[in-house]
């Protein structure tokens, strides 16, 4: 299936990869430069399928980066620009991100910025990048240790999703995704909630139908607010807090959550918050942990002495106003969630109450 952007309206079709060699193929493109982003595992695990399936591919320069957040910074930026102009590429090239989350923000950042802009194509091969990061033209590199600190809005030319690249991940990476997914059905969606929810094994499931119903989730959100100026703001529900304990766990663990751990987490805890509010029934408050904990077992424990950090690494997000937190919050499963601005005492108030619900994973 592919997402296309052209220029900015986003519409969705389906195709195999043939499509993207029918593309790469045309008469168009026989003299542009083709450059494809990967990591070291998309390197070992997914170039050889993309190239085995679109051949016009193979006379393109492979540009590889270490994997993992910790990674997406500037110094990755640099290295990428450098081989760019080392290779003479002109913002006639076009640019192949493959690869998850990472990749995807970098990628799209990196080649939104050289050269004032060259055009770019997605390839997730995550289900966090198929369903979500990979769609919408949000780009950026962490900084300070802040994520997406830095970056702007930059539509991809083409997305092509290829739901059997989702064989080359471990569980853990599957199940990141997950939780986008379980965001998307809480937001928008209670019949979607609850059969995922239902799911006893997201492993054994073919994912391409909840991909698709992810994906038309989400470009139906972005359509409405293409430059996060108002509704799209409920897709980042379970992120705000998510966000700071992705950062926070990088600074702190050896093997730090992956970023579907932290918005679970966080959803846990932003449904907190919304109860805290009198918008979300207590009774709703433990489905969606209930639901969660299914599926991810214990989440992330804190205790009361990283409050403190946490609101330090909450007040870098771009979504504060005036010292206010604009953020969705929950009336009921399913509901479209009420963009609200919040006072740093209330986020502090609902993390205290996430602490005592906290107490039934340890008991």
């Amino acid at each position: 299936m592919t997402t296309q952007a052209e220029p900015v309206i986003l519409e969705k079709f389906y195709h195999p990869l043939d499509e993207l060699n029918y593309l790469v193929e045309s008469s168009f493109y026989l003299d542009t430069k083709f450059f494809i982003l990967v990591d070291e595992n998309t390197y070992q695990h997914c170039l050889p399928i993309l190239l085995e399936q679109v051949q016009t591919l193979r006379r393109a320069i492979i540009i590889k980066i270490e994997s993992g957040e910790q990674n997406k910074t500037i110094e990755t930026c640099i290295k990428i620009w450098e081989e760019l102009a080392a290779h003479h590429a002109d913002n006639t090239a076009l640019f192949f991100n493959l690869g998850g989350g990472v990749i995807c923000d970098i990628g799209g950042f990196v080649s939104a910025t050289y050269k004032r802009g060259m055009h770019f194509i997605n390839i997730p091969t995550t289900l966090t990048a198929m369903a979500d990061a990979s769609i919408g033209g949000k780009t950026g590199i962490d900084f300070n240790s802040i994520k997406n600190m830095i970056g702007l809005f930059a539509q991809p030319m083409s997305v092509y999703v290829h739901p059997p690249f989702l064989k080359t991940l471990d569980k853990r990476q599957v199940m990141s995704g997950f939780a986008e997914l379980l965001k998307h059905g809480l937001i928008a969606d209670i019949n979607y909630w609850e059969s995922l929810v239902d799911m006893k094994d997201p492993m054994n499931e073919d994912l391409t139908y909840l991909i698709n119903h992810s994906i038309k989730i989400k470009q139906e959100i972005v359509n409405e607010d293409l430059m996060d100026k108002g509704k799209r703001h409920i897709l980042n529900f379970g992120h705000t807090i998510g966000h700071a304990l992705e950062s926070f766990s990088m600074k702190q663990n050896e093997f730090p959550i992956t970023h579907g751990e932290a918005v679970a987490t966080g959803m846990i805890m932003e449904a907190c918050l919304s109860n805290h509010l009198g918008r979300l029934p207590k009774h709703d408050v433990h489905i969606i942990k209930e639901g969660i904990v299914s599926h991810f077992g214990k989440p992330y424990m804190i205790n009361k002495s990283n409050i403190p950090e946490l609101m330090e690494l909450m007040s870098h997000d771009k979504k504060i106003h005036h010292g206010k937190f604009s953020l969705p919050v929950l009336n009921s499963i399913g509901q479209t969630p009420s963009i609200i601005s919040i006072h740093r005492s209330s986020i502090e108030t609902a993390l205290k109450e996430y602490l005592l619900l906290q107490q039934e994973f340890t008991n």
